[in-house]
């Protein structure tokens, strides 16, 4: 055999190899690095595609090892079409991100970007008007810009930097707008950066004698859990003096509604809610039918052993520059597609078509137990902004909740020991709160007393509350917003004492006033335009105050401190102001909406 032929065999070899872990056939794809590297030592090709079978099995720290044992080359760029800098530093990048280190992945893939464009520049100045002038064949399309634009983009996403990963990630759209889940991870963008907005907390401090602004963000549903840091806002602050003395407990502990006033068009591209159901849109129309999945035939080869065939049509959905998604791979992604649907209607206020993304998500044949869980509590919360309270309590059984599954069910026995790897457990790169079983029960208890409150059904809302209190341990989180909902239960049972021991223990900074004297007077709550008014008057109202949504999403946010807030509020049904005593105010009540991370 001479050399141009044995040159061309192991050329077929590589992308026999290349197939296979495009299909994840890793057993075989073992066997076929080891041909290679038996018959042509160990090139770079060789390192990089053990590299990645050792990345896709799940050594992470070994494909690292691997790579770092590429032998050097003095080839350059202009003569190959390839730069082996851009290569190691983006596999390093995407190493060290699925080893749960954005950060440091971002560091590598920018290294990346600037050996890309170092390799660009040294190639012939073209001609004016011949942009591929004095350039070799080779070298057409090697700029490797919008893939690492791709994965620079996800980084930063998971990394907590919503705004910059919508920047990276608008620049990767222009090439592959076919996608789908690249314009899902525009939209998670656009929710991540308003999840930091509604979080973004403005706190006068109290001890402070320059009266410095403290700034709190919240980069998870676990913010709203934790009671002991949130006890701080459930009052707003303090009016008058003495016996007069009164608190304004706060209208709302989160700001989740998003309503825009601005005469821009949704299509241009800045990471708001109203763009982010665009970007779902595209997502959803480019995703194909739920289809029965089909097996791949598996023929016996020469060696004895299993070796799936690749079929000559195209089975996967494209998803460019990532390798064709599998069937599993597109039921999840439509899961995920049609909940982040659901909740950025939700913010938008239009609960029909959150109500129908809800349903579809719930109809899915394959569901996760945390998709099965937001899919009930959106449909729930749709179906109480749209005054169905009774279909709202249906969704809101604890028994609905079988388990927190972060992956679908398989299907398919061969291919779950097929992608199966042998190295370190698959984790997910960000966990998700709530983490316990417990806890999620916990919430849709807590929603089941908020839409008893909101019925008018107030003994049984407080019978609910109590369980999800006493439900409270090690292992079972409630949210702070379980103290507001026994505030308005009490105050609309007209126990205005038990409402103020309630204050007194979970703010005992307000059981005295600076001066020394007695505790506050009644606690009230004013409406807005008694709250810009001279303190020193009697707050009352007979108004309601709307119970506001809690949206949980465990992403981090980009900070940006919201204006005054105007009429943009969601409104929900509440008792008539008749069945109200006079001097007793409305406490916010509050919704936990869950969002998927």
């Amino acid at each position: 055999m001479d050399a141009a032929t044995e040159a061309f065999r192991m050329k077929l070899l590589q992308f026999r190899c290349r197939c296979y872990l495009m299909t994840h056939a890793l057993k075989a794809c073992k066997r076929e690095i080891k041909t290679i590297i038996t018959s042509g030592g160990l090139n770079m090709a060789a390192v990089f595609l053990k590299g990645n079978l050792e990345y896709q099995r799940g050594n992470y720290r070994k494909a690292i090892k691997v790579l770092n044992s590429i032998p050097p080359i003095n080839l350059s760029f202009k003569e190959t079409g390839e730069s082996p800098a851009v290569l190691f530093y983006n596999n390093i990048g995407c190493i060290h991100h699925y080893m749960g280190k954005p950060n440091l992945a971002c560091f590598y893939i920018f290294k990346a970007l600037g050996e890309n464009d170092a390799a660009m520049k040294s190639l012939p100045k073209p001609e004016p008007g011949e942009p591929y002038s004095g350039r070799p064949v080779h070298t057409v399309g090697s700029n490797k810009q919008y893939e690492l634009m791709y994965n620079v983009g996800v980084c930063l996403l998971y990394g907590g930097q919503p705004i910059r990963a919508f920047d990276c990630l608008t620049e990767a759209i222009q090439v592959y707008h076919m996608n789908p889940r690249l314009w899902l991870r525009l939209a998670e963008c656009c929710i991540m950066a308003h999840k930091q907005l509604a979080n973004a907390l403005v706190v006068l401090s109290l001890t402070a004698e320059d009266g410095e602004i403290e700034v709190r963000i919240s980069r998870g549903n676990e913010h709203d859990f934790d009671i002991q840091s949130r006890k701080k806002d459930l009052v707003q602050g303090v009016v008058g003096s003495g016996i007069h003395r009164k608190l304004i407990l706060n209208p709302s502990l989160s700001n989740d509604n998003c309503y825009s006033c601005e005469g821009q068009s949704y299509a241009i591209p800045v990471a708001t809610l109203e763009f982010a159901s665009l970007c779902l849109r595209n997502a959803l129309l480019l995703l194909p039918d739920v289809q029965p999945e089909e097996t791949l035939p598996v023929v016996p080869p020469s060696d004895g052993g299993e070796v799936p065939v690749v079929s000559a049509a195209p089975r996967g959905l494209y998803a460019a520059p990532s390798s064709p998604m599998e069937p599993h791979e597109v039921a999840s992604l439509r899961c995920s597609v049609l909940a982040d649907s659901a909740y950025v209607a939700l913010c938008l206020g239009d609960s029909v078509v959150a109500l129908g993304h809800a349903q579809n998500l719930l109809m899915q044949p394959k569901l996760s137990g945390v998709h099965r869980m937001l899919g009930h509590l959106y449909a729930a919360e749709a179906l109480v902004l749209m005054d169905r309270i009774a279909d709202s309590i249906e969704h809101l059984n604890a028994d609905l909740i079988k388990d927190l599954s972060l992956v679908l069910p398989p299907s398919d026995t061969r291919d779950l020991e097929r992608d199966k790897g042998e190295g370190e457990e698959h984790k997910p790169l960000k966990g998700w709160f709530p983490h316990s079983l417990p806890t999620a029960r916990a919430v849709l208890q807590y929603n089941l007393a908020v839409a008893f409150a909101i019925r008018g059904e107030l003994e049984k809302a407080g019978d609910t509350l109590k369980q999800v209190w006493l439900s409270k341990n090690v292992s079972c989180d409630i949210p702070v917003h379980v103290i507001m909902l026994a505030l308005y239960i009490e105050l609309q049972l007209g126990h205005a004492d038990t409402s103020r021991s309630i204050i007194k223990q979970h703010a005992p900074q307000y059981r005295w006033t600076p001066s020394g004297l007695p505790e506050a007077g009644p606690l009230l709550v004013p409406t807005d335009n008694e709250r810009n008014s001279d303190p020193s008057v009697t707050l009352t109202t007979e108004n309601h105050i709307q119970p506001p949504l809690l949206n949980l999403r465990n992403i981090p946010v980009h900070l940006k401190l919201p204006g005054p807030a105007t009429n943009n509020k969601r409104q929900l049904k509440f008792p008539k102001a008749t069945e109200i005593a006079p001097q007793e105010k409305l406490i916010p009540v509050t919704m936990l909406l869950l969002q998927l991370h």
